[in-house]
């Protein structure tokens, strides 16, 4: 038997192997709102992107599934901004694998003006790829120190900025949810311009009930507005989570949240 169809051989059983692995944790992670269903889609998607990691959808899709851990599951503070971090890493992997394949030599993509020029390019489909790799990394960056903050906001809005340009709306208004946020965690920046953002999201994708969520979780308890935090919250529990089948996991967790934010509304306007 010659070497090369040993080889054929090889890469069709790994393939075969990716595949399966694939398929079970995509299975799994349509039930990701179960705690024992994400696991197990954890478990598959990273022993998959571990074998294939160059694989620009599977690494998406890794980075999906390690910001829902982080975001629901994770209550220890350092392993959530761990999960965050990780899943921002692995989003920036996969776009840099993109720009390389784009004949891009790494002195580029090692130089930040470089770098931001590259990923300007409507011509590459890497949209998600930058819209999880900012947002992770700002979620990672929210319980950092505000130099940290500081320090990568001129790269965050670039990057969130051009995913705005291409898909403004994607992931339910995931961008505007990104500015949102960004502004509030950056100091000296007017709240209404984090207000403004919070507005769209929720204006346009009101069955994402995240939007409401962030919302009160940080501008109505920036602005000290204890009275629209407790109705918007409010208005999160008595939603219906199943208008959009495909976001019924999150809205399922994001109804949990509503009620934990609730309760602790005593303490966080005291």
């Amino acid at each position: 038997m010659s070497c090369s169809h040993n080889t054929k051989k090889n890469y069709e059983y790994q393939n075969q192997n990716i595949q399966y692995l694939i398929k079970e944790g995509t299975k799994y992670w349509n039930q990701r709102s179960n705690q024992s269903a994400l696991i197990k889609s954890n478990h598959f998607i990273s022993s998959a992107h571990e074998i294939d990691s160059n694989n620009y959808d599977l690494s998406i899709l890794y980075s999906k599934v390690l910001n829902f851990r982080a975001s629901f599951f994770e209550e220890n503070i350092k392993s959530r901004d761990s999960l965050y971090y990780k899943a921002s890493r692995i989003a920036k992997n996969a776009v840099f694998e993109i720009l390389r394949n784009n004949d891009t030599n790494l002195i580029k993509l090692n130089n930040q003006k470089e770098l931001l020029k590259l990923i300007n390019n409507p011509s590459l489909d890497i949209s998600e790829g930058l819209y999880w790799w900012a947002m992770n990394k700002l979620l990672y960056l929210s319980s950092r120190p505000v130099i940290e903050r500081i320090n990568d906001r001129d790269k965050l809005e670039a990057i969130m900025y051009q995913v705005i340009s291409v898909e403004p709306d994607y992931f339910h208004g995931g961008p505007y949810r990104f500015f949102g946020l960004l502004y509030i965690k950056i100091p000296g920046i007017n709240l209404s311009q984090s207000k403004s953002y919070f507005d769209y999201a929720i204006n346009n994708h009101p069955h994402y009930l995240g939007n409401k969520i962030f919302y009160s979780k940080y501008y109505h308890q920036k602005s000290g507005d204890k009275n629209r935090y407790l109705i918007d919250l409010e208005s999160v529990l008595n939603a219906d989570e199943k208008i959009i089948p495909e976001l019924i996991p999150e809205n399922i967790k994001f109804k949990e949240q509503a009620k934990s934010l609730i309760k602790k509304a005593g303490v966080l306007f005291e």
